[in-house]
């Protein structure tokens, strides 16, 4: 009597799996054809205005100030929010020429609500379209170009491709983080552009009309505010699309435990998103019928790499025990499946983006990698992660990337203050 059941569970559990392992295949099957470069530039008559957020970040702003200056012009807008810093920060970027805000907010946390004050400064004399970049970023050459030429072209929301690279002296574990990054923020997002479809946003290089603001909510304390924001003009039918030309570029942080907070805010807010927000989208695709909703939610519907690789080997394990028990094959076939077509998307976006930068040898290492992020997920279980901590950073030289390289605070507000240019 148990044996029917037996096999029913994991043979649903195993086609549960298949599905997210599809989604990843076929993204990273279709990243192979490279998305033309973009050709326009941008008008005269578009205005600009760059916000970057920034809490402490005296040791990285004026280098990533340098970057974005350089490609701007004499008329766009170049605005720093020093969000509840107590170091050189606002100093800094006053000295590099920006407009400065100094918001000190302790009840409210987070990136979104630095990124809405910086909005509100703007709004009497609102730009045609708004880039946001993060205060640790680098940015390659045409980028700010590409991003808000595309967005207003486009009339959309335009994501460039926000890559997080390995440290000097990485350690082993850095190299397939930095791997597992590039396929969410470069492979991925390529093949949903080449399907043309959707993507999600990434954290840094993101421009937006400024008209389609009103349509979402900046100011949250989400932990993966960007993901959010991302399925709310996808339900407001403005859903983000992927510019492989704008390239941006920062380094992974280097102590353990500034990893592990920024893993466990990454995981635990896609997996309360996954939870939350996929059935949200696939009702609004039913009612409405757009594809975009329905892609997104494919897309959030694959869940952390390292977490769908070990789910995949557990099955691999419980259905060929189960097979050779029952003489069960049915469960273990599609398990098998799933694994392959994992393999075969990171075989794939190693080749595409990551072998300049991973070497082959360090992936047979991808095994103990995962091992080292079951606690996160674990944690998520019974204490997932629900408030913003931001992660801390180190203030190291980002080497230029060759042609062609893929490579908790409680408290009363205070006043926020203007720093003029």
């Amino acid at each position: 009597m148990a044996s029917p059941v037996i096999l029913t569970v994991l043979t649903a559990i195993s086609i549960l799996l298949l599905a997210p392992c599809c989604v990843l295949f076929v993204q990273c099957l279709f990243s192979l054809w490279r998305t033309p470069p973009v050709q326009d530039s941008v008008g005269e008559e578009l205005t600009i205005a760059v916000i970057i957020p920034a809490h402490n970040e005296s040791e990285m702003i004026v280098k990533t100030l340098q970057s974005v200056r350089a490609q701007l012009r004499q008329e766009d807008r170049l605005l720093v929010v020093a969000d509840n810093c107590t170091d050189e920060t606002a100093a800094l970027a006053r000295q590099e020429g920006a407009v400065v805000i100094e918001r000190q907010d302790f009840a409210n946390v987070g990136k979104g609500f630095a990124l809405q004050r910086g909005i509100e400064e703007l709004s009497d004399h609102p730009p045609d379209v708004l880039v946001l970049i993060d205060a640790d970023c680098q940015l390659e050459p045409m980028c700010l170009e590409a991003l808000a030429g595309e967005a207003g072209r486009r009339s959309r929301p335009i994501q460039g491709c926000y890559l997080m690279l390995p440290p000097p002296n990485a350690r082993t574990s850095d190299y397939i983080s930095a791997l597992a990054v590039l396929i969410k923020n470069r492979v991925r997002p390529r093949g949903m552009r080449n399907l043309r479809l959707p993507c999600l946003i990434t954290g840094s290089g993101f421009a937006i009309p400024w008209s389609l603001l009103s349509k979402i909510q900046i100011a949250s304390g989400n932990i993966v505010e960007d993901m959010q924001i991302a399925i709310d003009l996808a339900l407001a039918n403005a859903a983000p699309i992927y510019c492989d030309s704008a390239v941006l570029r920062s380094l992974l942080p280097t102590q353990r435990n500034v990893v592990r907070a920024q893993r466990t805010r990454w995981e635990h807010g896609h997996l309360a998103t996954l939870r939350d927000q996929v059935p949200r989208l696939l009702v609004s695709f039913l009612r409405s019928g757009r594809l975009s909703l329905l892609a997104m939610a494919l897309d959030i519907s694959v869940p952390p790499l390292a977490l769908l690789t070990v789910s995949v080997m557990a099955m691999l394990v419980a259905c060929g025990g189960w097979a050779i028990v029952a003489n069960a094959w049915l469960p273990l076939l599609v398990t098998a499946t799933s694994f392959f077509l994992i393999a075969s998307s990171v075989s794939i976006g190693w080749y595409v983006v990551g072998r300049t930068i991973v070497p082959a040898a360090k992936l047979m290492y991808t095994p103990l990698y995962i091992i080292t992020k079951l606690p996160i997920y674990f944690q998520f279980l019974w204490k997932p992660q629900t408030t913003w901590v931001k992660t801390s950073r180190e203030g190291t030289r980002i080497d230029p990337i060759e042609e062609n390289h893929p490579r908790a605070h409680t408290g009363q507000p205070a006043p926020n203050r203007r720093i003029s240019q």
